[in-house]
């Protein structure tokens, strides 16, 4: 079929770096790294709060925000507005690309944790005094994330993460239950996002007490998340998970000096390699698929002089999402459609394209459509 010789870069047209303060219109660049953390570099002997933009490519880095918006360490990035959004003491900030900032009010008690955002507007939010979950919509309007049946809010304890899944229209909750099992729940949602369709989990442990510390895009539509273990044991803190057969698969094993500083790590697509914080050290460091140890040093200078486990995220931009793209690879090619036979004929979820909850010849017709328009 000739669409499957179709190849087409999914993404947006990168926008020059402006410094904030600038007044220039300006996009968050498709692929860029940012960290969000409560101990950037100020100068040797002080820190402060912030943002700061890497450049995976060159690892050039640049300070585009400075503040408490930034101190939780917890954000995601909400393609629908181009902003990255920041949590403080449950209040919600939208933070832009040249720095500038604005509110993101919610209705209800203001104790706002781990937001993660779709792409159409949406962003949940969980509830620190209740751990249950809510969301706000394009319009504004906040909205409480029902459970299976409609009768109760979708809740879960002891969260530590939390990420939107595009590609199957799940919100994806990492925390531990007890103390050294680390749980990752699937909450697979109907097509308004309102309310929870099923709900499956996976246990797993590294070894000793453990904090799952984030999520990002993994390769070949994985999930990517990272682990805290705060030991000095070279394990396998860097993992992938595979939500259609809620599998765990150890992706990189990170050991060196100082490695229980490491708080924070993400999956890049845009050079197929995991990047984490060496907060001891100060240094970013890449990893390949496999890698077991230091990993290579990639940045330096990028926390604060002195002090290790502060509170941190890595996040990856991905400011456009094609459907059809059903390996998260960046492109729309015969692998894909390949992919998404596989998925459908075997029943799997994740080829539920129209995201109703059900595997019909409406996805199969839905993302040939998309496949054929290349995104």
């Amino acid at each position: 079929m000739a669409a499957q010789t179709l190849l087409k870069q999914c993404g947006v047209v990168a926008a020059t770096v402006l410094f904030a303060g600038s007044a220039s219109a300006q996009s968050f660049n498709d692929g860029d790294l940012y960290l969000v953390s409560a101990s950037l570099p100020k100068n040797v002997t002080s820190f402060q709060s912030g943002v700061m933009k890497i450049d995976p490519h060159t690892w050039a880095t640049s300070i585009i925000s400075t503040g408490g918006s930034s101190v939780s360490g917890r954000a995601t990035y909400d393609p629908f507005r181009d902003r990255l959004i920041l949590s403080l003491g449950g209040v919600l900030t939208q933070l832009a690309a040249n720095g500038t900032t604005s509110a993101l009010p919610y209705a209800g008690v203001q104790d706002a944790l781990l937001p993660a955002a779709a792409d159409d507007g949406r962003v949940y939010l969980q509830h620190n005094a209740t751990r249950g979950f809510a969301f706000i919509d394009a319009a504004g309007a906040t909205h409480d994330l029902l459970n299976p049946g409609g009768a109760s809010v979708a809740t879960a304890q002891n969260t530590t993460a939390t990420f939107f899944d595009r590609a199957t229209n799940s919100l994806v909750v990492g925390g531990f239950v007890p103390v050294g099992t680390l749980r990752v729940e699937r909450l697979a949602l109907n097509a308004a996002g309102n309310q929870v369709v099923t709900r499956t989990l996976v246990d797993f442990s590294i070894g000793g007490a453990a904090t799952i510390t984030g999520f990002s895009a993994g390769p070949n539509g994985s999930v990517f998340l990272s682990v805290d273990d705060n030991t000095g044991s070279t394990l396998p803190r860097l993992q992938t998970i595979d939500l259609a057969t809620m599998t765990v698969t150890p992706f990189a094993s990170t050991g060196y000096f100082g490695v229980g500083g490491e708080v924070a790590g993400a999956y890049v697509p845009a050079i197929g390699r995991a990047v984490v914080l060496d907060s001891l050290s100060d240094f970013l460091r890449s990893y390949s698929a496999g890698d077991v140890g230091a990993g290579s040093i990639v940045a330096s200078g990028v926390s604060s002089l002195g002090g290790s486990g502060e509170s941190a995220q890595l996040i990856t931009i991905v400011a456009h999402h094609c459907p059809s793209d059903f390996n998260g690879d960046g492109f729309v090619t015969g692998d894909d459609f390949d992919t998404y036979v596989a998925a459908f004929e075997n029943g799997d979820l994740s080829a539920d394209f129209n995201h109703d909850g059900f595997v019909t010849g409406d996805d199969f017709d839905g993302f040939t459509a998309a496949f054929e328009g290349g995104c």
